[in-house]
């Protein structure tokens, strides 16, 4: 159906910046652009013109990304919901989660899950975070010193004290990383 909108459907089209001063609008308009076949360009444009976004604005787009198998770029977005100060919703960690699953185990996959472990004890998910790494460790993925920045985040956030402590000694220890100020 998406292709078949023509050009004034496209983002700065006249009607679209009418609908466009509702953030309500602006949201179902990017998740619609997402949906459609070579519209996810579209729904980016459309994301980043917006004034402001909001977490409902950024799952949009994140899921978008998703749904349209571009698992790196909805993990690279994620990072900059994160470093903009907007708080993921349980709908985003769903996506964030999902986009990590569709990655491969390679740098890509090591930055993703690093980005959810440190993501998830924000809002309440040490424990889940605590075993991300976990399954990640499992897989063989050896963790840089961002990764035990968020799994000790985690520890502290979750009141898992004593397993805070112990990967702060296994990560000196067995990982050979200096503690930083962070740490």
């Amino acid at each position: 159906m998406c292709g078949h909108w023509g050009p004034e459907a496209r983002p700065g089209a006249p009607w679209v910046f009418e609908f466009n001063k509702n953030s309500h609008v602006r949201n179902t308009l990017v998740h619609v652009y997402s949906l459609c076949v070579g519209g996810i360009e579209c729904s980016r444009k459309l994301f980043d013109e917006m004034p402001s976004q909001d977490t409902v604005s950024w799952s949009a787009m994140i899921g978008g990304y998703v749904r349209a198998g571009l698992s790196a770029d909805a993990v690279a977005l994620f990072r900059k919901m994160q470093v903009s100060g907007v708080k993921p919703d349980e709908v985003t960690m769903v996506l964030v989660l999902s986009a990590c699953a569709d990655l491969d185990m390679d740098d890509k996959t090591i930055v993703s899950r690093t980005s959810v472990i440190g993501g998830m004890p924000m809002h309440g998910y040490g424990s889940e975070s605590v075993a991300l790494y976990e399954k990640m460790i499992n897989a063989g993925v050896v963790p840089g010193d961002v990764a035990f920045i968020g799994l000790i985040l985690a520890c502290s956030h979750s009141g898992l004290d004593r397993e805070g402590r112990k990967y702060f000694t296994l990560m000196k220890e067995k990982f050979g990383i200096e503690p930083k100020i962070l740490h």
